[in-house]
């Protein structure tokens, strides 16, 4: 028997390796925007999780979202073809999960249409078909609204056999608030507070399955 009947999976940094993608995106945009500053590599990671219009503001408050928001997005479609990489074994433990009966999803901040296109990219959309992008949505992670609608989908009842799959804080506090389990994968450069306390810490794809399967 498996450990559970639904396993969700974040996007940027969990099935897809968009690092790279979203540190060339806000370079570009901190060449246009506020070419004084300079942003680390290594800040701009932290960025990938958060509500993008959330980091928007906070990162460029002297422009209304309505003229950053998109001048962002138009800039991040640019840079997918060439930045965004499959992880190692996540098309292969996705679909053993499927041939075992268990019901896989996406949730994610970013929104439907540049989700769908990452799902392209990583050979992923002939295997997902349920990705609830943040225009799908009544609000984003953390608010757990998202999860009971996968559920609903899915006809799953019982939230201890539902599993969210993630690879920073927020996607710990969306499990939390939904009441469903969490695993976070520990591959990516993000740095985990104390307070962070998923019921898994997985290095990889094959130790998720190890979790998930029997």
């Amino acid at each position: 028997m498996n450990n559970y009947d639904l396993v969700l999976f974040d996007m940027d940094g969990t099935i897809a390796n968009t690092d790279a993608m979203i540190v060339e995106t806000f370079h570009r945009l901190y060449n246009v925007y506020k070419p004084t500053v300079i942003r680390s590599d290594a800040e701009l990671l932290y960025f990938s999780g958060p509500p993008i219009k959330e980091t928007l503001k906070n990162e460029f408050p002297d422009y209304p979202l309505d003229e950053i928001f998109p001048a962002y997005r138009d800039i991040s479609r640019g840079t997918y073809e060439d930045f965004i990489k499959e992880f190692p074994l996540v098309r292969d433990t996705i679909i053993s999960f499927i041939k075992k009966g268990i019901k896989v999803g996406v949730i994610t901040n970013k929104n439907s249409s540049n989700a769908d296109l990452t799902l392209k990219i990583i050979n992923l959309r002939d295997v997902i078909d349920y990705c609830l992008g943040s225009d799908d949505i009544p609000a984003s992670k953390p608010d757990p609204r998202s999860a009971e609608m996968a559920m609903e989908h899915f006809n799953i009842k019982d939230k201890a056999r539902v599993l969210y799959v993630g690879d920073n804080t927020i996607d710990y506090t969306f499990a939390s608030n939904a009441g469903i389990d969490c695993a976070l994968l520990t591959w990516g450069p993000r740095k985990f507070s104390s307070s962070t306390k998923p019921k898994y810490w997985v290095k990889d794809f094959e130790e998720l399955s190890k979790v998930v399967t029997r």
